[in-house]
């Protein structure tokens, strides 16, 4: 009688969120079809001659609601290995960021470098010596904020393709002096797709005063070339140079590149 009682007490738990999470995506899903659907007229007015809308425009707005919330509830097959599984940690992660707030302190250490709480600060991994002398790791919350993102873990695929690790501790610009991180970093898979560590070295290269385009440019060719030799060559530093106690403040984001 006990499990029952037990089961009994979840069922309503796990169907109140479901509901929530149908509940957002209902709420995302007009508030992105009513736009869409504007455009898509204004594209016809003025494309009288094509019988077609412009084709990014078509797999949102025939999106069928069931299938939506079918998704919301389940990963999506394009995600990453590590989104796949339900039972993993990060998809754990992206539903409680669905159904509350993400805190730094909240997410496993071996997600914490890269991430982003849902305050738009990012996540520090520390190292904390207790009093019997073991080293213990911590995720933190940093004074560091991300413009326009917030409540983000970074992907697999992106630590992959920018040859970063989520083992990271503190925040730091000596990855820019290895020509070999430089050139994952700089590399297409990376700087084109991969805007939250990009933003990251982005400032932690201004904060060195090193424009961050300008330093891939340099990579390309010459790909021996490191930071150092850049700063010691008398290139210009380029619009983005900011002060070290401005390092995270001043920058712009890559977005605007």
């Amino acid at each position: 009688m006990v499990e029952e009682t037990t089961n009994a007490r979840k069922e309503p738990r796990a169907g109140k969120a479901k509901s929530k999470v149908i509940s957002l995506f209902i709420s995302q899903y007009i508030h992105n079809l009513l736009p869409l659907s504007l455009n898509l007229r204004t594209h016809r007015k003025k494309n009288k001659n094509q019988q077609k809308p412009t084709p990014h425009l078509i797999p949102l707005i025939l999106l069928d609601l069931n299938e939506g919330i079918n998704r919301a509830l389940h990963p999506w097959p394009s995600l990453p290995s590590c989104l796949s599984s339900s039972s993993s940690p990060l998809s754990s992660l992206l539903l409680h960021a669905a159904l509350a707030e993400i805190t730094c302190e909240e997410i496993p250490n071996d997600m914490c470098a890269f991430a982003i709480a849902s305050s738009g600060k990012r996540c520090l991994l520390e190292t904390l010596t207790s009093a019997g002398g073991e080293v213990e790791y911590q995720c933190r919350t940093s004074e560091v904020v991300v413009e326009r993102m917030a409540g983000y873990v970074e992907g697999d695929e992106c630590v992959q393709a920018c040859g970063v690790d989520r083992r990271s501790v503190g925040i730091s610009s000596d990855s820019l002096m290895d020509p070999q991180f430089t050139s994952r970093l700089c590399a297409p898979q990376c700087f084109q797709n991969c805007p939250n560590i990009v933003d990251l070295y982005f400032n932690l290269a201004a904060g060195e005063g090193v424009y961050l385009p300008d330093l891939c440019d340099a990579q390309r060719a010459n790909p021996h070339r490191t930071m150092i030799e850049l700063l010691s060559s008398g290139a210009a530093p380029g619009p983005a140079s900011a002060q070290s106690s401005t390092l995270f403040a001043m920058a712009p984001s890559p977005d605007s590149l």
